[in-house]
């Protein structure tokens, strides 16, 4: 299993600040798009963080501009973005992080699986024309230790993720972006995009719709962005920020006041667990969060 031991973000990855020539990019007077792509902001420079290039902004405020640059917004960009509450979190799949990586513990875990599913729904003919990947899709809804990992086309639905928790050190939220057109087109004939990208057929839970939500397959014995970083240095893309044009971290400050705003930002963008997780599961967590808020209740 890949070392999941604490890591220190390196001192020269500084922090992005979204500044122009004309002041302070959060200004109402600048807040027009077209503006904030001719400003100064367009020139990231990423470093090399835990493999895997990375910026780093001083909270969750300066996600929006920097989701404004040429770099995320720019023609050709199809962005999806994952957010993880520790940054050193790498990106491996639930079923990597017990130490199943063998391609047989796999296949008897999807099979015992598959036969529950049988046994359970009533009607047979929904799960007649399901792939692997459905079922995997299904199990991770009720937590079933898969080899998937969940996407999302929305950057908010992604930070959401991340500061949903609460953390003992709560230092750095990470949001992971991946440029799925570009991946797509660079290994169009090449068998790591036919196993990278999967969106089930079905959504029975209302969850894929209601996050923007896509899937990508953990690669065996390897985590996802090792896998994505070697294949991109076998065809000579190996600068910092050429990687950081197919995958990259996002490192975004927190503390609790920091998580606290983020979020109550987020829900009055009707992003909550409520409306992502439509479902009693989705509604209970709400509810637990809410009453927690309003009144100090620890649920």
């Amino acid at each position: 299993m890949t070392s999941m031991c604490k890591q220190s973000i390196p001192e020269e990855l500084e922090f992005w600040d979204a500044l122009s020539n004309e002041g302070d990019i959060y200004s109402d007077d600048l807040s027009s798009r077209d503006y904030i792509r001719k400003s100064q902001s367009n020139n990231l420079n990423f470093a090399i963080s835990s493999y895997v290039p990375s910026i780093k902004i001083r909270s969750y405020d300066a996600l929006r501009c920097l989701l404004y640059t040429e770099h995320f917004d720019g023609v050709g960009s199809d962005w999806i973005f994952r957010g993880h509450r520790d940054h050193n979190w790498k990106l491996e799949s639930t079923l990597e992080r017990i130490g199943s990586k063998s391609l047989d513990l796999r296949d008897v875990h999807l099979n015992q699986f598959r036969k529950e599913c049988r046994r359970i729904f009533k009607d047979k003919t929904y799960l007649s024309d399901m792939t692997d990947n459905d079922f995997w899709a299904i199990g991770q809804h009720y937590d079933l230790a898969t080899p998937l990992l969940d996407w999302t086309q929305s950057p908010y639905v992604a930070l959401f993720f991340a500061f949903e928790h609460q953390q003992h050190e709560d230092n750095y939220r990470v949001i992971y972006a991946l440029n799925k057109t570009k991946l797509i087109n660079l290994f169009s004939n090449n068998e790591v995009q036919e196993q990278l990208f999967f969106e089930p057929s079905k959504d029975p839970f209302g969850r894929l719709v209601n996050q923007s939500g896509l899937f990508t397959i953990a690669p065996y014995c390897t985590t996802l962005e090792d896998m994505l970083i070697d294949n991109l240095r076998r065809v000579n893309i190996t600068k910092a920020n050429e990687i950081a044009s197919y995958i990259c971290k996002i490192y975004i400050k927190s503390s609790p006041s920091i998580r606290k705003n983020c979020l109550l930002d987020l829900r009055q963008m009707n992003i909550h667990r409520g409306t992502l997780c439509p479902d009693l599961s989705g509604a209970a967590l709400y509810c637990n969060h809410m009453i927690k808020e309003q009144y100090g209740i620890d649920c």
